[in-house]
């Protein structure tokens, strides 16, 4: 499985800004303002992270475990301002931890591993994962039945997610995005597949 700052297809140009990353997306200005907020404090999560890791490094010596809890707790204190912690997002908190700290052993020596730059690829990509979820969640409580996949209908839109743009299907039906199957835009509950995570700009409406 290969992580999602490993398949990113943007210029690191591109990637840096968050507020104009997420002004480029079809979202309400309230649901705009909140994936801001959101990502600039996993930002600070993930320069803290990279922080615990260049220390550790200087002393030879990284306890894998704790970095993993010190990211799960301060992702978890970040997301419950936005959105309950049930069963899903707990997972999803776990695993997007383990998976960061251990890709960052990896490539440890790598710059790019514990720059801004990432933090800020990770900090989108998270935000969109964790109020997605809210987004539907809130649309089923609401008593919504349909949704709709929408792209920025521009060159860097997936052929995958081209295919899907402007479908309308059951709210509680998945949409197939390559070879996997999304509730919505960066949904892991069916397994993650990260060339159709990273750096995804879709959005569902709900009807």
């Amino acid at each position: 499985m290969r992580e999602i700052d490993e398949l990113n297809d943007f210029s690191e140009d591109e990637i840096l800004d968050i507020d104009a990353y997420f002004d480029e997306m079809e979202l309400s200005e309230e649901g705009k303002e909140e994936r801001k907020k959101f990502a600039k404090g996993m930002k600070e999560n993930m320069l803290f992270l990279f922080s615990l890791f260049l220390v550790m490094k200087e002393k030879s010596y990284i306890d894998k475990r704790f970095i993993v809890s010190q990211i799960q707790s301060r992702y978890s204190d970040l997301v419950v301002e936005y959105i309950k912690i049930d069963k899903y997002i707990e997972e999803h908190i776990k695993e997007f931890s383990e998976e960061t700290v251990d890709t960052t052993l990896r490539h440890i020596d790598e710059e790019f591993y514990l720059s801004e730059d990432r933090s800020v690829l990770i900090s989108v990509n998270e935000a969109n994962s964790s109020l997605n979820y809210k987004d539907f969640a809130n649309a089923i409580e609401d008593g919504k039945t349909e949704k709709q996949w929408i792209t920025e209908k521009d060159q860097k839109v997936r052929k995958t997610h081209k295919r899907l743009d402007s479908m309308i299907i059951p709210i509680e039906d998945t949409f197939v995005v390559g070879n996997t199957l999304m509730r919505f835009p960066h949904d892991t509950f069916y397994g993650i597949d990260y060339k159709e995570l990273s750096n995804c700009r879709c959005t569902v409406r709900y009807i």
